[in-house]
């Protein structure tokens, strides 16, 4: 569970944002963060459960600062800070924000691992059918309070021709459902919302779903809007052949809600709970070790696996990223495409995997080059499947039959040598001294020099190299390796313009050129640059 607010989850989140965050939970006032990711909500929302001893006006001088309406201005980021008791319970949510916004993978943060257990799991059910049957039954309570206000209220000021009060409980029944589905998509401490109009238009803006309840070619947007406005202050009157029009207004939006709050909510609630199967899941780390199990589990019924190591895992709000270390008798290099998209097609795009692909015998055959790696990743504690319980000890027995005094450090020092050479001869080939115009056959020693790169990268952060060695599968290891970095070197766009510029298919017979399949001079000045830069770099981590 997280027990602070970590770099990689703080991603998208403004820096304001972030500092604020921090300084209520270092004096001791948040008990629960959640953030929802673009993917999952076109408003990004983080939700702030602060400690049941706060007291309200400090809660609300929280939820009322100028900054929480400075970010959502700026950022389109809504902040709240609510309250959650248990007992006597008190809460600012709606079981469908619970449902959809405070399920543990959004956790950013938990004073304790227990946090999440202890104040929403009586709240909370990860059935799916359960969820969608919590969901009639409160439309249904909705429209049934619809027909309530109309049969106690409505038909009998009709019949002693109070138009007026007839309009205002009409508006009265329209603002029911603007503030149901207000509900759904914000807690009740919500600040930023200063209108009925201003929630309108933000519906309208980021949820179509929910806007076609209220905006559909049965009710023009100007005129609810008008009566939007409309208050027992109000002015504005009503005449009796005014009636049927409101009335036909009312009945449409009570038609299209059932429609479109399932709309919303039914693909949000299976996209989060699918992959749980029903299981219940109190705390990220709960989370992440499910549908860890459920990762291998799938692998497992596709290929014959002997071990799976664990190396490393990134988990954000809408996707988990694992590195996995495979051993089998039969495993080979050209598999690691095929699993990648298994997993990718399997769970919907929000698990991927990155997998280093390696024989029983792998060890055996080439261990002392890779002492460190083995001695750090592949141990007892990094074992998350054996076929047999035996595996893991017999794959790695080589390397305690190696003499005590056995040094592998000379191999990076080799490596190095033997690849710089191998790019200085390159460079040399591609006269790039003395010319950086584009050439035919440039790209196939620049796919060449930036492999070599990656390994050279590889072998000094991880002391380990794949036989692979395509270059976006070289690419997502050194991002393993040291994400930073990778990202100071080239962004996702400038990587997808350098795989695109590498993978450009030499002619085998002349042709007349064109755009289409030749590449640009500034692709391949871009991608020079860039190798050169990881050129550098590397040198330096060498030399030091």
């Amino acid at each position: 569970m997280k027990t602070k607010l970590e770099i990689n989850e703080l991603q998208g989140i403004p820096l304001v944002v972030q500092e604020k965050l921090l300084y209520e939970i270092n004096n001791g006032n948040v008990e629960l963060i959640f953030a929802t990711s673009a993917h999952f909500s076109a408003i990004k929302q983080i939700t702030v459960i602060l400690n049941k001893d706060i007291p309200e006006n400090k809660r609300q001088e929280l939820q009322e600062s100028s900054w929480t309406k400075e970010v959502f201005e700026q950022f389109g980021v809504v902040v709240t800070f609510c309250k959650h008791i248990v007992f006597p319970f008190e809460s600012d949510f709606h079981f469908t924000y619970i449902s959809l916004y405070l399920n543990p993978q959004f956790i950013i943060y938990s004073r304790r691992e227990s946090s999440w257990g202890s104040l929403l799991q009586n709240f909370y059910t990860f059935s799916i059918r359960r969820q969608l049957l919590q969901l009639d039954n409160w439309v249904l309570e909705v429209k049934q309070k619809r027909e309530d206000y109309k049969t106690r209220f409505i038909d009998s000021l009709v019949k002693q021709k109070q138009f007026q009060a007839v309009l205002i409980m009409y508006v009265y029944i329209i603002r029911l459902y603007l503030h149901s589905v207000q509900s759904m998509l914000f807690p009740k401490s919500i600040f930023i919302l200063n209108s009925d109009i201003g929630l309108l238009e933000l519906i309208e803006n980021n949820s179509p779903e929910l806007c076609q309840i209220f905006i559909n070619s049965d009710i023009d947007k100007a005129y609810l809007c008008n009566l939007l406005n409309v208050d027992c202050n109000s002015e504005t009157t009503i005449e009796e052949n005014d009636l049927a029009k409101l009335e036909s207004v009312c009945t449409a939006i009570s038609e299209q809600f059932e429609k479109g709050v399932n709309n919303f909510f039914t693909p949000r609630i299976e996209y989060l709970l699918s992959d749980l199967k029903g299981k219940q899941i109190f705390s990220k780390v709960e989370y992440e070790q499910f549908m860890l199990n459920a990762v291998i589990k799938r692998l497992l019924q596709s290929y014959r696996i002997d071990l799976i190591y664990l190396i490393e895992s990134k988990v954000s709000n809408d996707s988990i990223e694992l590195l996995l270390f495979i051993v089998g008798t039969d495993i080979k290099i050209q598999m690691e495409q095929h699993m990648s998209t298994l997993i990718r097609n399997h769970f919907n795009q929000r698990v991927e995997i990155t997998c280093l692909l390696h024989k029983t015998t792998w060890i055996e055959r080439h261990g002392t080059k890779f002492l460190p790696f083995i001695y750090k990743r592949i141990t007892d504690d990094n074992v998350v499947y054996s076929r047999t319980p035996k595996k893991h000890a017999k794959f790695i027995l080589p390397v305690f039959e190696l003499p005590e005094d056995t040094d592998s450090s000379y191999w990076q020092k080799d490596f190095w040598k033997l690849c710089q050479d191998n790019l200085e001869s390159q460079w040399l080939q591609m006269d790039l001294f003395s010319c950086s115009t584009y050439q035919i056959g440039h790209v196939v020693q620049l796919g060449s020099i930036f492999k070599q790169l990656c390994l050279s990268f590889l072998y000094k952060k991880l002391n380990y190299v794949p036989h692979f060695a395509s270059p976006r599968y070289l690419w997502k290891l050194v991002q393993w390796a040291d994400r930073d970095y990778s990202n100071q070197l080239m962004s996702a766009k400038q990587s997808d313009a350098l795989f695109y510029f590498l993978n450009t298919k030499l002619p085998y017979f002349p042709r007349q050129s064109t755009s289409a399949n030749n590449p640009s001079q500034e692709q391949y000045v871009n991608t020079l640059h860039i190798c050169s830069h990881f050129y550098n770099h590397i040198k330096e981590l060498y030399t030091n």
